[in-house]
């Protein structure tokens, strides 16, 4: 069905109601994005008018399910493995050996990494790709490499590691060659690189989610923030915060910055990348 003459008063609706389970602000240049994926929604669905969906959302018991569709339709999924290399180097060359140090006296020594916006799960991927390239993957470490998102059709693609060219861009040929195997819709990781990883459904606006994430050793949460206006910012990052043990490291996207967002955390300088710390006497 054709929606003539829909006003911008019942699609800011639409949207508070997303923003209340989200805290995604689609403003900006994202309003175009968001107005015109929503009005295709409803013109492809039973719904004869956009305040019957707005009553549909807020009133049926059935409208759960909707909204996960919704999730699906409005987040942004770009990504691909080894993304912002120099980062993966401050992580391997400089983190894992401090936090292995710290461990030195555990037996074996636990690492727990979450990759809190994962999508397909290359980031959380390309993690452990490293962990096996670097001999640390051995009886002394246990690697605990968890991953998250809003989105259910990512987290199904992460879980089966059926890739493309463009999530291998930046991926040496070695490598691809070495863990993945050419199939005619793609290439699949191996058995042995996705079994060292779990999934989970996760909305991180929202607190009894991203509680059952404590303990954090190192959380990559990459370009993400963009999406947030200034208050969901806050939210989400304190529950970033709130997951890491003391002294654990925040990683986020080489462009984002907590400045006016939080005062928690120390910046630290590594290897040419910038890296958020939870201080070592913050509370877990």
């Amino acid at each position: 069905m054709k929606l003539d003459n829909v006003g911008d008063e019942e699609l800011l609706q639409v949207r508070q109601l997303l923003y209340e389970q989200t805290g995604l602000s689609f403003e900006g240049s994202q309003w175009t994005f968001f107005k015109r994926r929503i009005l295709k929604k409803i013109e492809e669905s039973k719904f004869q008018s956009v305040r019957d969906y707005i009553s549909y959302l807020k009133f049926d018991r059935r409208a759960l399910e909707e909204l996960k569709d919704l999730y699906n339709l409005l987040t942004v999924n770009e990504t691909y493995f080894f993304r912002e290399t120099p980062q993966l180097n401050a992580l391997t060359d400089t983190i894992l050996p401090e936090i292995l140090a710290k461990k030195r006296s555990f037996s074996p020594r636990s690492v727990r990494i979450w990759s809190a916006a994962s999508s397909n799960g290359s980031e959380i991927y390309t993690i452990a790709l490293l962990l096996k390239e670097k001999g640390l993957i051995n009886p002394e470490n246990s690697f605990s490499l968890q991953g998250s998102d809003i989105n259910t059709e990512v987290i199904a693609r992460a879980r089966q590691g059926l890739y493309n060219d463009a999530d291998l861009r930046n991926t040496q040929e070695p490598l691809k060659s070495r863990y993945f195997k050419k199939q005619e819709n793609g290439y699949q990781l191996c058995d042995d690189i996705r079994r060292m990883a779990t999934f989970n459904i996760i909305n991180l606006f929202l607190p009894q989610q991203t509680g059952t994430m404590r303990g954090m050793d190192i959380i990559f949460c990459r370009n993400v923030l963009i999406y947030f206006d200034l208050e969901s910012k806050k939210k989400v990052t304190k529950h970033l915060y709130d997951s890491l043990v003391p002294g654990g490291y925040l990683f986020l996207g080489m462009t984002d910055t907590l400045f006016k967002v939080s005062n928690l955390f120390l910046l630290k300088p590594l290897k040419g990348v910038m890296v958020y710390q939870k201080p070592e006497g913050g509370k877990e």
